[in-house]
């Protein structure tokens, strides 16, 4: 019998497509349609990698050829691959909320030989370990009988309604262990080596990189301090700055810290649940790309991706000139375009994109970034009148309290600070964390997703 019981990793991904295919193909014909059965391959089934990246997904492999897989989760999606995800996956509360038991795939030459179900004494003794007593899972018609077996009762039936009008019925099930029940006993024991999956792994060495129109720069930060374990890695953009590019050089930066256990990436532009959704000042193969999917890909790490305004807002609002500041808070970061981060009460309002106000007929960062008083050689006070007329709109529009003015120029400050007054009345700071600010907001932001 195959004996290799494992933790996935992300150079599994290959292998276990074929295995998923192969399964759903070869063990679900007396419960699907074909039509049925390549509907759910192509819309539902596939490996979810954040299954990986929790180390909560196990595989069995029998000459060196993978023939089982299946998972648990502490996150709130009950099935479907990366392809099915929508939205954000939150983590559980295991005191409230049960586990969930997830993407079990066999070989057809390898079923009913007991590996699903030491798959499932697995996920269970780790979920127990982490906590959780109840567990619930949506089954096909080719795993029911497994779960029945194992303790499962039957909650609900649905339909999976797929495109083409095709529809899947699958069973929702749950189980629930007595309150004073250690872990499953077993005969079958976990490997010591897999013992890091049963409870969530600590975050130790967090990197933050700062994706900027010319520079990607990153470092490791203390999170309780803001500053750089090592001194800061800096490569310019390519360009064009293709997100195959992008994605070299941040795993080049990355791979020059060794690594780490999770890494904040920002991205100036739109970025909603890992998506870019807007390129401005980047290649346009950024728009609509699932970016948090391809960094994950390329470095093997758990990666959370973040507007880059909204980082550095983050940042200075939790460790730099906006610490403690009540009220409306607008942070406006100068650079080769115009990013803004807007903190009402120290919560962020993410993705306001308000370097793209109108003033004057035009983009506001085409008159006021810094990037323009390089270009067009504006003096110091030409360029601040710009910039404190761009202050002035956001003040009427938003009514601050403080306004932060951040990016590299603002070294610099007392040359262009003194022609904001004529604009507005609404006190104004440079960030105390200048060109870092970025690096230091996206890694607490990533220890904030992992939290």
């Amino acid at each position: 019998m195959p004996a290799d019981l494992r933790l996935a990793t992300l150079d599994d991904i290959p292998a276990l497509e074929i295995l998923i295919a192969q399964s759903a193909r070869g063990l679900s014909t007396p419960f699907y349609s074909p039509a049925q059965i390549e509907a759910k391959l192509l819309h539902v089934f596939g490996v979810d990698t954040q299954l990986i990246l929790d180390r909560t997904y196990f595989v069995i492999a029998h000459d060196l050829k993978l023939v089982a897989a299946g998972g648990w989760s502490r996150r709130g999606t009950l099935f479907g691959g990366d392809r099915a995800k929508s939205g954000p996956d939150p983590l559980l509360d295991p005191s409230r909320n049960p586990a969930r038991i997830r993407a079990f795939f066999v070989h057809p030459h390898q079923a009913r030989r007991g590996l699903g179900t030491r798959i499932l004494e697995a996920c269970t003794d780790a979920a127990v370990g982490a906590g959780f007593r109840s567990f619930e899972l949506v089954a096909t018609g080719a795993g029911e009988q497994l779960y029945r077996n194992h303790g499962f009762t039957l909650v609900d039936r649905f339909d999976v309604d797929l495109p083409g009008e095709i529809h899947v019925p699958v069973a929702r099930m749950r189980k629930t262990i007595g309150p004073h029940r250690g872990r499953l006993t077993s005969p079958r024991q976990l490997p010591s080596s897999l013992s890091p999956a049963f409870s969530k792994p600590p975050i130790m060495n967090i990197l933050g990189i700062d994706i900027g129109g010319t520079g990607i720069k990153g470092a490791p930060v203390d999170l309780e301090t803001g500053k750089f374990l090592h001194e800061r890695n800096r490569i310019d953009t390519p360009q064009p700055a293709t997100p195959d590019a992008v994605a070299g050089v941040v795993k080049t930066i990355v791979d020059h810290f060794g690594g780490g256990d999770r890494v904040g990436i920002t991205f100036p532009g739109i970025v909603k649940n890992g998506v870019t959704r807007s390129a401005a000042n980047v290649d346009k193969a950024w728009m609509e790309l699932d970016a948090a999917k391809l960094f994950v890909k390329k470095l093997g790490l758990p990666v959370t991706v973040v507007n880059d305004a909204d980082a550095a807002g983050v940042a200075e609002v939790h460790l730099g000139a906006g610490r403690n500041v009540p009220g409306v808070v607008l942070m406006v970061t100068l650079g080769t375009g115009i990013g803004s981060a807007l903190f009402l009460n120290g919560n962020l309002v993410p993705n306001t994109e308000l370097g793209h106000i109108e003033v004057r007929g035009k983009d506001a960062e085409k008159r006021a970034s810094a990037r323009v008083r390089e270009q067009k050689e504006l003096s110091w006070k030409r360029w601040g009148s710009n910039v404190g007329e761009y202050l002035g709109r956001l003040d009427a529009l938003f009514s601050p309290d403080l306004f932060i003015i951040g990016g590299g120029v603002c070294k610099k400050a007392d040359k262009f600070f003194p022609y904001f007054k004529e604009h507005t009345s609404v006190p104004i700071v440079p960030a105390q964390l200048l060109n870092d600010a970025g690096i230091v907001g996206a890694a607490l932001l990533a220890h904030h997703m992992a939290s």
